[in-house]
């Protein structure tokens, strides 16, 4: 969480490590009143980081097909094997490209909002700023609704 700095008495220093990527970084900050309606003037700082070690990046796949549905007239063929080939093919060719290939698959019945949203998770918890993140998405589309996640 943030602290005060001992001692500070014109304004609130804050300390946060953040993870950033290697080259060139813009950082930018700017703070909420209490009730989110007034925001300050944004201050910016850009960041270069020096790589150290080259190293290849990891990458994460999130691959969700989707060929049965509750109303069966809107099944389809090709959605869950076309998702289960594109992983397939970028592990053939991106062997050698990446450290690790990581792969989250939720197909069919599994495709719920709870899975997928657990499937981002666990990206999120293990992706670096330097690595890669395939969203490969095979369905049908859906009406607009006001989703919230």
């Amino acid at each position: 969480m943030f602290e005060r700095e001992a001692g500070a008495t014109d304004g609130l220093e804050i300390k946060k490590t953040l993870s950033i990527a290697s080259g060139e970084n813009i950082i930018q900050v700017s703070a909420f009143n209490k009730s989110n309606g007034i925001e300050s003037k944004p201050v910016q700082v850009k960041v270069i980081r020096k790589a150290v070690e080259v190293q290849k990046p990891d990458l994460y796949i999130l691959a969700i097909g989707i060929n049965q549905y509750r109303d069966h007239a809107l099944e389809l063929l090709y959605p869950v094997n076309d998702a289960k080939d594109l992983v397939d093919v970028i592990r053939e060719h991106g062997t050698g490209l990446y450290r690790n290939i990581n792969v989250e698959s939720v197909l069919d019945q599994d495709a719920t909002r709870e899975h997928i949203k657990n499937a981002f998770k666990k990206i999120v918890g293990k992706i670096h700023p330097d690595d890669v993140f395939v969203l490969y998405l095979a369905g049908h589309g859906f009406k607009y609704i006001k989703y919230r996640w």
